[in-house]
Parts: structure tokens; sequence; C-alpha cells
């Protein structure tokens, strides 16, 4: 059972607003703490989805948020951009030799599959190809190089249904799961469940969201142990939302949220690395207070690994789009849509955690 599993609803929020929910402050520069997010989706058919999680992201604060999609989607990119000028669009995915480095060197965290598509529904197939080659080609970039990455709708797809590329991603995420979640809704987990019978033990240090009425935070051994019997381990939001209405998006307003705190999380990971490296590097160091070796948010308190800053990342964000819902459906009733939805994210974020700002 994960320790998490003995806090209260309040204890969570509580240890996240010291852990994990970094402070605003006028010392930091743009994106070192709101962090960058990339979104990797959109198709011909679908490019509501990729704008919600992209919107989503930035809603729930993320500094810079970047849109990478296919130029041979019919004007795609052009719609994308003319959706939101908060946005950076980068219509880079289906050119047949790309560089992974050039727009996610400096990124916290991504989100793969909204509204992707399939590549049976796709008209031109060998550009087509060129698209999911790329896709493949992003996660292997990200998690080699230590990037959190959300994997959601198309994405789940890839990895259930896919012939030609579900190996691959299961390759991935068997090798690299500490640094992805997945948060399929319910016929998503179903295909999933009959293409891996063994999914919760089969990646180790892989986190799922399972998104229904309480949501379930599934965390797997961080091993190869199957023989584990605290594999996997189970967090349940059982905070109630008084949402109704379903309405497509919804989703991806979650995912983009979700990627969003797992890029604070890195930035938070990174800097106490870095600060580790320097009291290695330097014994001057051992008479410094802890203001002085951490330059992200001094006085935080640490998670015990990896493992506990996804799975409270995924709590947390949970009970966020939860209450945003709440209010959007209050406020709209049988008429809320997603952009509804979006829209009160920020309002929720703050009635949970306040103002958050860093004390000087």
């Amino acid at each position: 059972m994960s320790r998490f599993a003995k806090y209260t609803h309040l204890e969570l929020i509580q240890l996240a607003q010291k852990t994990i929910i970094p402070p605003l402050s006028s010392r930091y520069h743009k994106g070192q703490v709101g962090g960058r997010v990339c979104v990797v989706g959109g198709s011909f058919k679908f490019c509501g989805a990729p704008f919600f999680a992209a919107n989503a992201t930035m809603l729930y604060g993320s500094d810079l948020t970047y849109l990478v999609c296919s130029d041979k989607d019919h004007d795609l990119s052009s719609i994308l951009k003319i959706y939101s000028p908060n946005l950076m669009v980068n219509p880079v995915l289906s050119e047949p030799h790309l560089k992974c480095e050039s727009f996610l060197h400096n990124v916290h965290s991504v989100v793969i599959g909204p509204g992707l598509g399939r590549r049976e529904d796709e008209v031109m197939q060998e550009t087509n190809d060129v698209k999911f080659d790329n896709v493949i080609k992003i996660l292997q970039y990200c998690v080699e190089n230590k990037i959190f990455v959300v994997i959601d709708a198309d994405g789940l797809y890839l990895l259930s249904n896919d012939n030609k590329y579900k190996s691959k991603m299961s390759d991935l995420l068997k090798n690299h799961g500490k640094y992805i979640a997945l948060t399929p809704n319910v016929i998503e987990l179903k295909r999933l469940q009959k293409e891996y019978p063994d999914l919760y033990t089969r990646f180790p240090g892989l986190i799922i969201l399972e998104k229904g009425k309480n949501d379930k935070i599934i965390s797997t051994n961080q091993s190869n142990d199957s023989t584990n019997e605290e594999n996997p381990q189970i967090l349940e939001n059982t905070v109630e939302s008084h949402c109704l209405k379903r309405c497509g998006g919804q989703g991806d307003t979650l995912t983009g949220c979700l990627a969003t705190q797992l890029g604070w999380c890195n930035i938070l990971l990174r800097d106490d690395e870095n600060s580790s490296k320097n009291d290695d590097g330097d014994d001057n160091n051992n008479n410094n207070n802890n203001k002085e070796k951490h330059v992200i948010w001094p006085d935080r308190k640490r998670l015990e690994n990896i493992a506990e800053y996804k799975v409270l990342s995924a709590y947390v964000v949970s009970t966020v789009v939860k209450l945003a819902s709440s209010k959007a459906f209050a406020e709209k009733f049988r008429s809320m849509q997603t952009t509804d939805l979006n829209n009160k994210v920020g309002e929720a974020f703050y009635e949970i955690f306040g103002d958050t700002v860093e004390k000087e």
C-alpha cells in the first residue's frame, strides 16, 4: 500500500503545497519555475483536443507551451494558431528527418496523444507513417533525457492497438516507465488491459491515472520484481465532482494540467540534482544553509522518490480538475463545454492552494 493511502485528503493537499507547488516570485525568470511544456497531437479530424490540452497547461500555470503538430494535416497549424496566441505552434511532426532536440531541449514535460489520429483513419498513409515514426522518436528522446511524458487518447491507442508501433512504445515504457504517466478513460483502459493482461506489473515505475467517478492513481513497482506484494500501489481520489455533463475534451484538460504539474516536479528534481553535484564538488558548501544550496524554492520539503512526485501530482491534478468541472457545471449546466472547464482551472487551483507566493 502506498504511504499516501494513509493520509487524509487535507493532509495530501498540505503535503503537496510543501513539496510540489512552487511559489511565485519576482526573482525567477520566464520558464524557470512555471516551466515549459510541449503538447504533441492534432490531426485533420481533431484540432480541438490538442488545443484543450495545451490551453490547460497554461491555465494550470505553465509559463510557455509549445504545440507540435503536422504541417500535412489540412492547415491544422494555422487553425491552432488562430485558436490562441498564447501557444507556440510548431508544425514539424511530419518532417522526414525530425531533430527532437531543436524543440525539446529545454522543455520539462511533454504530452503525447490528444487528437493525434490513427494511422487507419489518415488520408495520406505515407506521410502519416512519418508522423508516427516521429511520435516514437519524440517519446524516446524524452525518456532518455529525463523529461516527464503524459500519454493519453490516441497515444494510448498506439500502445494498445497499433500493430506497427505498439511493441516500440511498449519497449520504451518497460525500460523508462518512471518518466511516464498514462491517463486512460474506461474504454482506453479496457484496450490496454486486453493487450497487456499484466499491465500493472509489466512497466516498472509507471503510473496510471484511471479516470472515473473516483480517479485511481496506480503506481507500479520500481523494479522488475513482479512478485512484490505491494505491486501495484493504489491511491484513490474520492473527492466528489458535482459535474454530470460529459463533453468531448474533458480528458484533455486533465492531461494538460498533469503535464504542467509534472513539469514543476521535473524542475524541482533537477534543482536537487544540481545542488547535490555542487555539494560534492565544493567542500565549502557544507557550511552553507539550505537557501544558498537550492536556487528553486529553498524552503521546500522533499519527497522520497520520483514515484511519489508523480503520484502526488496526479492526486492534486485530479482534485483541481474535479473542482473545476463542478464549478463549470454549476454555471453552465447542460450547455457546459470543455472551454468552460478550462476557464475554471485557475479558479479551482486558487481555491485549493491560495496565492502561493514566495516569502521574501
